[in-house]
């Protein structure tokens, strides 16, 4: 949020907003958006800032990276926990997947498959679904 809003941000200023413990985990936060989000964020060690030289391009990466991730996470558990949706989201993915660059999709289809994996739901006849939606 502080890059989206300024290009230079203070060392101290990252530490307090984002409640960081521990310098190492901020370097890894910092490390994450250059590598994932390809965010160019310089540090300037005279002043103690921060630079990003790339904010507007970062700006748009990180909402369409946010909304897939939602929408592949979403359609994951969709399928996951209501299975008599499964055909549905399979469907609507299918459409989406093709406008979607595709290490963002596989990226998030790892982070949505590790998010169900933690959430285990025993096995469901996907039909008592339909059964319990009628009779209600």
């Amino acid at each position: 949020e502080l890059f989206q809003s300024r290009t230079k941000v203070s060392h101290g200023m990252l530490h307090v907003k984002g409640e960081y413990a521990s310098e190492r985990t901020l370097q890894n936060d910092l490390r994450f958006l250059r590598e994932i989000y390809r965010a160019e964020i310089k540090y300037d060690s005279h002043e103690k800032i921060y630079i990003m030289t790339n904010a507007g391009t970062f700006q748009i990466n990180l909402k369409v990276i946010k909304e897939v991730e939602t929408l592949t996470a979403g359609l994951k558990m969709a399928r996951h926990f209501l299975p008599h949706l499964e055909k549905h989201a399979v469907y609507i993915w299918k459409n989406l997947e093709i406008y979607i660059p595709n290490e963002l999709t596989s990226r998030d289809a790892e982070v949505a498959h590790s998010t169900v994996m933690a959430t285990p739901v025993a096995a469901v006849n996907a039909e008592i679904f339909n059964v319990l939606l009628v009779k209600k």
